[in-house]
């Protein structure tokens, strides 16, 4: 029954898996689309059939009337033998707002109607079997409907003959016809964006969704491809001059479609550059991608690299630094895209981002500021513990050779300040300097 809208969703995950392909034109009906599970059928093995008056019409409009014909026939030339609880049942998606689908020679459902998608309804009819199936037509439907602006909107109109050995929506197999409006596929699609050279998967339209999502696949040369199951995919070297195309799979019907294929034959790019990072390696200080020179121009996406990892969000050309980064090693990969070009990703070399130091005390200058005696540089509490150089300063200025933690006044000092500053360095943090105050010298 169709009545369950989540019933329905559970139970399409047991259809099986397109296996024909469907034209490529605008409009498209009477498609034979038997299920992969009629390559291994259970008995009885029926043949199916969904015609139209497709011909009477030039394009899907609203307003226009559409005839289904559906036919059930045993063509194996013996009689068949068929389950007790064997059925065959016909759906059909229409809008609920306006007259609804009419049919001759096979009964609705008992509580055979129920909500689809884009504001569509769905109606299930049975076709009775008989115990013992004679050779010939078995059973036939005639399905009258006029679509209107909502069925036009949704895409196109959508329906499908059922055979199931068992009661419920779990079925064995079934066949699908799709009319489309113009410029919609039945089947998905690939478009090359000309600037970027990237691929994007159009699925087509597909009738009810039964609030499925779908998922990609995409294939080189009909093998898949690591990876790419994405609803874009970017081409790269080893794509050059051979087929790509796209499966897409709606798990809540259970039905996977794939494209028609797009030939590839990519160019090199004739100069390319590994990339390069420049800029203060602090928290909250930028770095800057550097790509150099490429030849042709292409387009270039970043993402920014800590220890081997993506950064969430880092994407653009500058990255700003945070204290997350400290003690680690910054990178960022380039890709270069282009139209007719094969899309090449470099990487640049590690920036180191140093630790800095919880404790960056003053250094203060002890002992009497007169000519002859020693005065000192206490560097206070650093941590983590670095290791120390110094530097005395006479107004200001470097004091040549006083480059040791004590400094023995001299005659020259006298009536001048002088000061010491700190250097603290320690492997893996930023070499740290600090300046005392000034003394007098007396």
């Amino acid at each position: 029954m169709i009545a369950s809208a989540s019933r329905a969703r559970a139970t399409r995950q047991h259809a099986a898996t397109i296996a024909a392909t469907l034209a490529a034109a605008a409009l498209t009906c009477s498609v034979a689309v038997p299920a992969s599970a009629a390559d291994e059928a259970p008995e009885p093995r029926l043949t199916f059939s969904i015609t139209s008056n497709e011909a009477a019409h030039p394009s899907l409009a609203a307003g226009q009337e559409w005839v289904f014909d559906y036919e059930v026939r045993n063509d194996t030339g013996a009689d068949l033998a068929v389950p007790a609880d064997a059925t065959v049942a016909i759906a059909f998606t229409f809008d609920f707002a306006t007259d609804p689908p009419e049919a001759t020679d096979c009964d609705l459902s008992l509580d055979g109607f129920g909500e689809a998608d884009d504001g569509l309804s769905v109606y299930e009819w049975a076709m009775a079997l008989p115990d013992t199936i004679p050779s010939g037509t078995v059973a036939s439907c005639t399905i009258a409907y006029t679509p209107s602006a909502v069925d036009i909107a949704s895409g196109g109109l959508w329906t499908m003959l059922q055979y199931r050995s068992t009661g419920g929506w779990a079925w064995d197999y079934s066949q699908w016809a799709i009319v489309t409006v113009d410029d919609v596929s039945p089947m998905p699609t690939v478009a090359a964006d000309p600037a970027s050279g990237l691929l994007s998967a159009e699925p087509g339209f597909w009738g009810p969704r039964w609030g499925g999502t779908f998922t990609y696949q995409w294939l080189r040369d009909g093998q898949a491809i690591a990876g790419a199951t994405g609803a874009t995919y970017a081409p790269v070297a080893a794509d050059s001059g051979h087929d790509i195309a796209v499966a897409v799979t709606l798990p809540t019907q259970g039905v996977t479609k794939t494209s028609a294929a797009v030939p590839t034959a990519l160019e090199p790019f004739t100069a390319t550059s590994r990339p390069t990072v420049t800029g203060t390696t602090l928290a909250g200080k930028n770095l800057t991608a550097r790509t150099g020179s490429w030849s042709p121009a292409p387009t270039f996406s970043y993402q920014w690299l800590r220890d081997g990892a993506t950064i969430a969000g880092a994407t653009s050309k500058i990255y700003t630094l945070t204290e997350a980064d400290r003690g680690k090693t910054i990178k960022v990969r380039v890709t270069a895209a282009k139209s007719g070009y094969a899309t090449v990703t470099k990487t640049s070399a590690g920036t180191y981002i140093p630790r800095v130091f919880a404790s960056t005390p003053r250094p203060v200058v002890k002992g009497s500021a007169v000519v002859g005696a020693t005065v000192r540089a206490a560097t206070g509490t650093w941590k983590p513990t670095p290791t120390f150089g110094f530097r005395w300063l006479r107004d200001g200025k470097p004091i040549s050779g006083a480059t040791s933690k004590t400094y023995i006044v001299r005659k020259i000092d006298k009536g001048k300040k002088i000061k010491v500053q700190v250097i603290a360095q320690k492997s893996g943090y930023l070499t740290t300097v600090k300046t005392s105050s000034t003394r007098l010298v007396s």
